[in-house]
């Protein structure tokens, strides 16, 4: 009777423990007014055909728990799937970055307006959509181009955490199966990190480490690897 008791009350505490990580996950889906978040959450969505990725989402709460999600490439014309792999990735924002969001979503009334440009046509860039959510509201905004500083701040960064995430995505792919393809795409990684193009270096960290410690890549890859790490203020990998 005591060992039926004490599993009871085993089950009883890991399915708390599930129940309160399914609360804690971030979600990725802008479009579900009824996502109520315990702890309050921002999200960025990005939807433009054509573009590789053409889809992609990037969450983060005010605890720095961050979510990215992409299709991995671009839309095939005939069956509307993504012609890439998807690429899914869970880190912790740094604090600034964090602090820095909530702080302009605070300023644009935390998405409960609209920011749409309307006063001429301007160039199809994708539509966004910035979502606020918590556990009392849900608030979203969508537009393609928006003269607003804020939204246009916030527009920048979202794209860069993708730009970097997806160089992380494609430098996994050459370590395992294209070798010579890393320093081509550390070098063009490295020269965008300088000109501020990327965000969230540290997302990328373990590759990157994997990266400079791997004997049977290109030094000069190996160099630009350590040159990332050192801008996401990161170790070098042991060697």
């Amino acid at each position: 009777m005591l060992r039926s008791r004490s599993f009871c009350l085993l089950l009883v505490l890991v399915l708390l423990a599930a129940s309160a990580a399914a609360q804690d996950e971030l979600r990725l889906d802008p479009k579900d007014p009824s996502y109520h978040p315990p702890v309050a959450t921002v999200i960025f969505d990005l939807n433009f055909p054509g573009a590789s990725p053409s889809h992609y989402t990037v969450a983060v709460n005010a605890d720095g728990k961050a979510a990215y999600q992409s299709n991995g490439g671009e839309d095939n014309a005939a069956t509307g799937q993504s012609t890439g792999d998807p690429n899914i990735v869970a880190f912790t924002m740094t604090e600034a970055a964090r602090a820095r969001i909530f702080a302009l979503t605070q300023k644009l009334n935390y998405f409960s307006g609209s920011y749409e440009y309307t006063r001429g046509r301007v160039a199809n860039t994708g539509s966004k959509t910035l979502v606020f959510a918590d556990s009392s509201r849900h608030n979203s905004t969508t537009y393609n181009y928006s003269q607003v500083p804020a939204i246009q701040e916030l527009t920048r960064f979202f794209q860069s955490v993708s730009a970097t995430l997806e160089y992380g995505r494609r430098l996994q792919y050459d370590l395992r199966f294209d070798k010579l393809d890393l320093p081509k795409q550390l070098d063009k990684m490295t020269a965008e990190a300088q000109d501020k193009q990327l965000a969230e270096l540290q997302a990328v960290v373990p590759v990157l480490q994997k990266i400079s410690a791997d004997s049977s890549v290109m030094r000069i890859a190996r160099v630009n690897a350590d040159r990332l790490l050192a801008m996401a203020g990161a170790p070098l990998a042991a060697r």
